[in-house]
């Protein structure tokens, strides 16, 4: 019989001291932060926003069908859809990443508005020490912006992040419906279930004794959502996160009655289909997600990715070509 003792649960068990020593804020001030912005672009507004503690960031509206530096394949322009005028994306970045992520691009080039933002320590925001709960409000801070602009339907804002960028989606949907001003749905796309695990998964060792963070871990923000539409979006080829995560994160939300469905793909790994502005089988059911979550708010009818059966996995592979 095969000893239910493996060398991570003996690593785990030894170090459990330094585990609980280091638990609190190191992976965040290890966390890389990637490249500066480049610097504005045409068509796109830079604007500064405050957070409830005191701080500024630095956001960016994107227009429908604008392009991203670092991203060769931009959205050809089209026709505006005048059912999404005073819509808009809050798109949450990842780690390594800024407020010009091309990870947006999915939506820009389905005819969306995305507004994109920098949380704190981040690049041109102000410098302050990075805490998860302090993202998990910088998050929310840009969704509270967003319903003050006079171009925005308050009632129209679908929240999307990318890697850690979903689990600060899902934290700022959590937050907003807490304080019973829910988003009108979520979009977490090749998001982590537990901290220590994707450091370790990232970092080996090193991630299992540094990967720690103070407050919520990320299936708790899934499951805090309410009735607010969740979509996990992960691909099954990965190299960067598990798949096994967003089986995680969909099944906590699921538990505790959250309308959420969950799409896994055979192929698009970790940053290739969501950094591509051509159509594949991910960004269709992105845009989908959150049309319908629109088109369902301005008819007054009833969203059908809040209705049985909400689990929809996995689309099928003739759906997305890359």
């Amino acid at each position: 019989m095969q000893h239910p003792w493996t060398i991570r649960t003996v690593l785990t068990t030894l170090c459990a001291p330094l585990l609980l020593f280091l638990g609190g804020c190191l992976a965040m001030k290890l966390m890389p932060l990637g490249p500066a912005p480049t610097g504005s672009q045409p068509g796109v507004e830079v604007v500064r926003f405050p957070t409830t503690d005191g701080l500024t960031l630095e956001g960016r509206m994107y227009p429908a069908y604008s392009g991203r530096p670092r991203c060769t394949d931009n959205p050809v322009p089209g026709t505006a859809d005048p059912r999404l005028s005073r819509a808009v994306i809050l798109f949450c970045h990842g780690v390594n990443d800024n407020d010009e992520s091309p990870m947006a691009i999915p939506f820009s080039a389905a005819g969306w508005r995305v507004f994109q933002f920098d949380y704190r320590g981040f690049h041109n925001s102000d410098k302050a020490e990075r805490t998860n709960v302090g993202l998990a409000q910088d998050a929310l801070a840009a969704l509270r912006y967003l319903r003050t602009r006079e171009d925005v339907d308050p009632d129209q804002i679908v929240i999307y992040g990318h890697s850690m960028g979903g689990v600060y989606a899902m934290a700022a949907g959590a937050l907003a419906c807490e304080a019973d001003t829910p988003a009108l749905a979520v979009v977490s796309a090749d998001a982590f279930a537990n901290w220590r695990e994707a450091a370790t998964e990232v970092a080996s060792i090193f991630g299992l004794l540094a990967g720690g963070v103070d407050g919520p871990e990320p299936v708790e923000w899934a499951r805090r959502l309410g009735k607010t539409p969740l979509l996990v979006v992960q691909s099954r080829d990965d190299e960067v996160l598990s798949a096994r995560f967003g089986n995680q994160i969909f099944e906590a939300a699921w538990a505790k009655g959250v309308p959420a469905s969950l799409f896994l793909y055979h192929s698009g790994r970790h940053f290739e289909a969501l950094s591509r502005a051509t159509p594949t089988g991910m960004h269709i059911v992105m845009s989908q997600f959150a049309l319908d979550a629109v088109l369902s708010r301005q008819e007054n009818r009833v969203n059908p990715w809040t209705q049985p059966p909400a689990v929809r996995q996995p689309y099928p592979d003739a759906g997305n070509p890359l």
